[in-house]
């Protein structure tokens, strides 16, 4: 118990402890109480760049994986199979688009690269005509008278246009100086007013310089031709030749002129038009024009009668008279006259022809007794062409004269005027006359009988200037176009061949002959079954399928990987 009592020291002692004791508690407090606060004021300013330096970490961390998952995807196999491939097709598909879109620019402007794949090569230049086309010094231009649908609906009916279009461009591509174009009369009527002596219809083709024109129709560029014997017809492609020539003449500097007289019932009116493209092919300017009213046109070289059926007046011999007589052009003249049996009895124009020592007989007409030198049972008899005067000079040995009068010379030569044979039938050949009958063969004299005669006089004192000549040639079907425009018979020739020694052009060559091609000709034989199963079977199931299910397989695969 007594060490549970306390001397007064002791207490003074202790309590003086619990003071330092309670004032040591007091100071460690609010020491504790300012570090918090301080610290939590530390927390509070320090929070916004704890959080952007989480978020930087967290950029840092999501850019390293996001480069490291790139280069992992760039470096994977599927990557490489997959992604690689597709760039590489969409790399070729976009060359193979170039090289298309470059090879069809290339070949409208160089239409030479396209190649030919016809059997008859009737899309490639001829040499001749190639040639042509470099020698053109006049802008030329080429009309074709067609729409895109009219060609392509004629090319469906199996006439090449396709040819004439590809042959024109190439002529184009070979010379700067020439163009094409098309003209589609629909939309431009005007056209055809330009020309209005003209029938131009859809698929002429009309080649013009500001020299002259040329017009060239279906028939120029795709002829056909018909065997007597065989009854067949046959179609050519004539566009290389037709367009050449045509190039060839427009470009010329001066061409022959023939002036065809109308006004006295003509007999070969009809014939007039294609006998006009004849000419008109081979070089020579062709007018009509009414000898009644109107004078002979200016430049003519030939003006021809054809084969009229009534007479002529004073007026109008003398206007024959003068024509034959102008010395001042100094060129070389011609009337040509065309007869046949039974025309119209013509007394005026039959003494005009006399003073020329020229007369012929309309009432009768020649006939051949020798069979070979016919054809059939028809009166294409055979003429010969006097070959010792050269009028004209060529060989002509299928010269056929129908229903030819005889053609008579009444003098050699007489006032400067000279006479020769052109054309006479064999010893064998008859007349028999229009207005009979009774067959003549039995008891008819047989000799030989002028079928063409010429007349010439110089117009030039010295002899080797112009000269005006009169040809009258006994057979009007001699001229006509199932006569001229075949390769059959020599007519063809031999005209444009006198024509020429008639306006003294003889060495002039102003026609492009290329090797006639044979339209329709199949480039591929093949039967209908043959057609459908490469068309149908092949190319438009079979390849496609294959295509899409190889493409197919490749995808499966690949989307594996």
């Amino acid at each position: 118990m007594n060490s549970e009592k306390k001397t007064p020291q002791e207490e003074i002692l202790e309590e003086v402890k619990n003071a330092e004791k309670e004032k040591a508690d007091s100071s460690s407090e609010a020491e504790t109480a300012g570090k918090d606060e301080t610290a939590e004021t530390a927390e509070t300013t320090d929070a916004p760049k704890a959080e952007e330096k989480d978020k930087s970490d967290k950029d840092k961390k999501a850019k390293k994986k996001g480069t490291s998952g790139v280069k992992k995807v760039l470096k994977s196999r599927r990557f490489k199979r997959g992604g690689m491939a597709t760039v590489f097709t969409a790399v070729f598909v976009v060359v193979i688009i170039l090289i298309n879109v470059v090879v069809s620019l290339l070949s409208e402007r160089f239409p030479s690269m396209n190649i030919d794949l016809t059997a008859n090569k009737v899309n490639t230049l001829s040499d001749a005509a190639l040639e042509v086309a470099k020698e053109v010094e006049e802008e030329t231009t080429i009309y074709i008278l067609a729409t895109d649908d009219w060609l392509d609906y004629a090319n469906n009916q199996g006439v090449a246009y396709s040819t004439l279009v590809s042959l024109s461009d190439k002529l184009a591509e070979a010379n700067s100086k020439i163009k094409v174009e098309q003209v589609d009369l629909e939309k431009n009527p005007s056209f055809v007013n330009e020309y209005a002596d003209e029938n131009l219809t859809n698929g002429c083709v009309v080649v013009k310089t500001d020299k002259r024109y040329r017009v060239l129709t279906i028939s120029d560029l795709f002829p056909s031709e018909s065997n007597r014997q065989t009854g067949s017809t046959a179609s050519y492609n004539d566009v290389d030749s037709a367009l050449a020539t045509a190039i060839k003449q427009v470009n010329l500097s001066e061409v022959p002129v023939v002036s065809i007289a109308t006004g006295h019932s003509e007999a070969m009116t009809n014939a007039f038009d294609s006998l006009t493209s004849f000419l008109n092919e081979n070089a020579f300017d062709v007018q009509q024009f009414n000898i009644l009213s109107e004078d002979i046109p200016e430049n003519t070289q030939i003006l021809f009668l054809g084969t009229p059926n009534t007479d002529y007046t004073e007026d109008e011999l003398k206007k024959l008279d003068e024509y034959l007589s102008e010395k001042e052009s100094g060129k070389t003249r011609t009337l040509l006259i065309s007869a046949t049996p039974g025309q119209a009895s013509l007394p005026n124009l039959m003494s005009f022809l006399e003073e020329w020592g020229i007369s012929y007989d309309s009432t009768s007409m020649v006939l051949e007794s020798d069979s070979s030198r016919t054809f059939g049972n028809s009166a294409l008899y055979l003429s010969d062409v006097d070959s010792e005067n050269g009028i004209p000079d060529g060989d002509y040995p299928l010269l056929v004269t129908p229903y030819s009068v005889p053609v008579t010379r009444l003098f050699d030569s007489n006032n400067s005027v000279v006479t020769y044979s052109l054309a006479a039938t064999s010893e064998g050949s008859y007349l028999q006359k229009t207005d009979s009958d009774e067959d003549a063969s039995e008891t008819a004299e047989k000799k030989s009988y002028d079928t063409a005669v010429l007349a010439r006089k110089s117009l030039d004192s010295s002899g080797t200037g112009a000269y005006a000549n009169v040809i009258v040639l006994g057979s009007t079907y001699m001229l006509d176009p199932s006569t001229l425009n075949t390769s059959t018979f020599s007519n063809g020739d031999y005209f444009i061949d006198l024509a020429k020694y008639a306006t003294d052009t003889t060495n002039s060559n102003n026609t492009v002959y290329s090797p006639r091609v044979q339209a329709g000709v199949q480039d591929i034989t093949a039967t209908t079954n043959v057609i459908n199963f490469l068309g149908l079977g092949v190319f438009t199931i079979t390849i496609p399928v294959v295509i899409l299910l190889a493409g197919l397989a490749v995808y499966i695969k690949r989307r594996h990987l």
